[in-house]
């Protein structure tokens, strides 16, 4: 989950609402999409530690969900 420029401030796009892990934490949607690099997904695959920052931001991330997450590699 790196940050990309088109990602990194808060913006309206047709399909919905572009955020950082950061500026989602707190609220919901009913679905979300996250962005995984390799790494993340690697991480996914061999569990997530709590210790790690990254770790801990992708959770966040996959998290904002009510009902639906697509994880995109």
């Amino acid at each position: 989950m790196h940050a990309h420029p088109a990602r990194t401030k808060r913006s309206r796009s047709e399909s919905g609402w572009r955020l950082t892990a950061h500026q989602s934490k707190g609220r919901e949607w009913n679905t979300v999409a996250v962005r995984l690099s390799p790494a993340d997904a690697a991480a996914l695959a061999h569990g997530l530690d709590p210790a790690r920052s990254d770790h801990r931001a992708l959770y966040v991330a996959l998290t904002r969900a009510r009902l639906n997450t697509l994880a995109l590699t």
